[in-house]
């Protein structure tokens, strides 16, 4: 296992790794959807906004492009985000593999 302090956006020391887990920052709705509904209130604007979830959505694919670039041919990359955002999720996988195309096989699990 190796454990760097470094920024996950700007990887580039190569292909070195078999397995990788990206568990990226997200804008937590779901935390705050949840947390308003215990409350039996309504979510508060200053917390959340759709430009909220466009900014991690960019800093995630940035994650995601260089530990596709620190994996290994045949490895294994997990990505796992909190967000309920189809702009976390979904649309980041699309943008990457428009991005890398044959190099990914994506599996919906």
């Amino acid at each position: 296992m190796r454990i760097t302090g470094r920024d996950a956006t700007r990887w580039n020391e190569g292909s070195l790794f078999d397995r990788i887990l990206v568990d990226v920052p997200c804008s937590s709705e779901r935390h705050l959807i949840f947390d308003a509904w215990k409350r039996k209130a309504q979510v508060n604007p200053s917390q959340w906004s759709p430009s909220r979830c466009k900014r991690y959505a960019s800093q995630q694919l940035s994650i995601l492009r260089s530990a596709v670039n620190a994996a290994k041919p045949g490895a294994v990359l997990v990505y796992s985000t909190c967000s309920i955002a189809s702009v976390e999720n979904e649309m980041v996988i699309r943008k990457l593999v428009k991005k890398f195309g044959s190099q990914l096989e994506v599996l919906d699990v």
